[in-house]
């Protein structure tokens, strides 16, 4: 089985932030608290997933017209 390490320099516990970085295997957290951690490789939070988008399929959102933002949303559904 694979152990990676993640690059954070913290994560989420049980609701407290446990300096240093953590280890994953098998798709499951292994170790938290590895050393010093990462400066700057942000906050490991179990479940968050950041669902923003700014573009999809060669179409920013931002200035998109009607036919660009229906054709991102049916490249996203696919």
């Amino acid at each position: 089985m694979i152990t990676r390490r993640l690059g954070v320099e913290a994560a989420l516990v049980e609701g407290r932030v446990q300096r240093g970085d953590l280890s994953v295997e098998g798709g499951r957290v292994a170790a938290v608290g590895l050393g010093p951690g990462v400066r700057g490789g942000g906050i490991a939070v179990p479940g968050f997933v950041d669902w923003q988008v700014n573009g999809f399929g060669g179409v920013g959102f931002r200035d998109a017209d009607h036919a660009g933002l229906a054709s991102a949303a049916g490249a996203l559904a696919r």
